[in-house]
């Protein structure tokens, strides 16, 4: 336990399972087309009691960590936690935040510490790509940036990573690769994919569509973003099952 409460190595991570990244030599041969890849963004997905990252958040990891030793690029964990529930804690009661649980497994892996960066603003998938990047993309000028997420998760964050990259006006080459949802249970799956096809409908009926230009996606988040505006707590009204909580 080092001076700040983290295990060096938590206990029960699982190990890397290759059978679970069957499409991993097509994207290592994709890869030698690109000189160089400046990050490997993964986007945290929840967290259980213990504060340990759930099965998917782990292949999407694994896939990380299989391509940083390609490319030696850095990794980039985004994300907080959910507003769908309330925040895991540690022994010495602060919040364990999902960006720091999938360091710590990374680290467990044998990743350099160094070439882990965090992010701990985020709270859903729009603050997941707002925060990526206002933190990274944009000061450390990255070009070929790949995004790492669920198979059933990939088509929303491709929504709002694109839609960021054309508000911001960048180029970047954003690369979008999917982990496994294989080993996860069906059940897991269909809940998630039932929710996504709902956020992503109110996501262009309600914002792709209707913002486009900085300001208005700035004063959007932090006026109207039910996680960020300044009465957030006031207005909350957390509306999910119990099933879709056990998938954040």
């Amino acid at each position: 336990m080092n001076k700040d409460g983290w295990d060096k190595k938590p206990v029960n991570w699982e190990t890397i399972d290759y059978k679970y990244n069957k499409n991993l030599k097509n994207i290592k041969n994709n890869l030698k087309n690109i000189n160089c890849i400046d990050g490997i963004f993964v986007l945290a997905g929840g967290i259980d009691i213990k504060g340990l990252c759930h099965p998917w958040v782990i292949n999407r990891l694994n896939l990380a960590f299989e391509i940083h030793n390609e490319t030696n690029a850095n990794i980039y964990c985004i994300g907080g936690g959910t507003y769908h529930k309330p925040p895991i804690l540690n022994k010495k009661k602060f919040t364990i935040h999902e960006s720091t649980s999938c360091s710590e497994y990374l680290i467990s892996l044998g990743t350099n510490p160094k070439k882990i960066y965090k992010e701990w603003s985020s709270y859903d998938t729009i603050a997941n790509g707002f925060f990526s990047f206002t933190n990274f993309i944009l000061p450390l000028k990255l070009k070929n940036i790949i995004i790492i997420t669920s198979k059933f998760h990939m088509d929303r964050a491709k929504l709002i990573f694109e839609w960021f990259k054309n508000i911001f006006k960048l180029d970047s080459n954003l690369i979008f690769i999917e982990a496994s949802d294989d080993n996860l249970e069906e059940n897991i799956v269909n809940v998630r994919i039932e929710r996504e096809k709902r956020s992503i409908t109110n996501l262009k009926n309600n914002l792709i569509n209707k913002l486009s230009t900085l300001e208005e996606v700035h004063k959007w988040f932090y006026t109207e973003h039910k996680a960020y505006c300044s009465n957030s707590e006031l207005i909350r009204n957390i509306n999910i099952s119990e099933n879709e909580k056990k998938t954040y």
